[in-house]
């Protein structure tokens, strides 16, 4: 799974650019819609331990890859390196108690669909994403949190680890976001200090109850 902090650049509430649907047909775009009747519901767990100050619910962002063999690149006729194309959706989150929040995403949240030149177009689901709006004083810092579907399928909860003092990232972006470490990454820096973080953590969560079907972001 990739850094939480190379995450934000790309602006997850906003959708990836349209593909073109196939070399033949160069001007025509492949629509990708939502699934209007998902099935495959994930029920997650979110829970922010030790935070500094008060827990908002977070947005809850699911990333979405299609099939690469979809990319135009990748089609007949194209030439290039195949990559992979994203999606976005987002999802509801509930409050359960002051730190913790539960919330239903699909696995086939996005409609498959039949390709020109591809065939089956299959949509896998990538990462579950979780964006705290944090304030801090008289500061609005948000932190993120994901978990790979991997991690979800897991007995142990993904750890992110998010510094206590929340320190904006450099520069004068806005809305302003504060940098965070998967387990892994944190583990790799014996310079941090344990005690100068709190953990956001994700995982399955089978108590859940189905909810409405996902939003599309706009």
């Amino acid at each position: 799974m990739p850094p939480i902090a190379a995450l934000r650049p790309a602006r997850p509430w906003l959708a990836a650019a349209v593909l073109a649907a196939s070399s033949c047909q160069p001007q025509r775009p492949a629509v990708f819609a939502e699934n209007p009747s998902p099935t495959r519901a994930l029920p997650i767990r979110i829970r922010a331990i030790d935070a500094p100050v008060a827990v908002p619910v977070p947005k809850i962002f699911v990333r979405y890859d299609i099939d690469a063999r979809c990319v135009p690149h990748a089609l007949p006729g194209n030439s290039g390196s195949a990559e992979t194309a994203v999606f976005w959706l987002q999802y509801r989150a509930h409050r359960i108690s002051s730190t913790a929040f539960s919330s239903v995403v699909f696995e086939d949240g996005m409609a498959d669909l039949a390709h020109a030149g591809a065939g089956q177009c299959r949509w896998t689901l990538g990462i579950v994403q979780a964006a705290f709006p944090f304030v801090s004083g008289q500061r609005l810092i948000h932190a993120s949190a994901s978990a790979s579907l991997q991690e979800l399928t897991s007995p142990e909860p993904s750890i992110t680890y998010v510094r206590t003092a929340l320190p904006p990232l450099s520069g004068h972006r806005r809305p302003a976001w504060t940098n965070t470490w998967p387990a892994a990454a944190f583990l790799r820096r014996p310079d941090f200090q344990r005690e100068a973080f709190f953990t956001i953590e994700i995982s399955r969560n089978d108590e859940a109850g189905q909810k409405p079907a996902p939003t599309q972001l706009p």
